[in-house]
């Protein structure tokens, strides 16, 4: 999960980069826009990232 802006604005929230395209742009899951979205690298911001390496087992 890496944040990226909504719409331009100083505002951020997660999304969910889930693959690469040919010409090595993000595709990612977005909730703001309701589905899947293409960007390249400069979209996303560094400001924080968190890398998903699990499942948890919830009973």
């Amino acid at each position: 999960m890496i944040a990226t802006t909504i719409n331009g604005s100083n505002d951020y929230h997660n999304v969910l980069i889930v693959g690469y395209t040919v010409d090595k742009k993000y595709i990612y899951a977005d909730t703001a826009v309701g589905g899947l979205c293409v960007a390249s690298k400069d979209h996303f911001s560094n400001y924080y990232m968190y890398i998903i390496t699990g499942i948890k087992n919830i009973k």
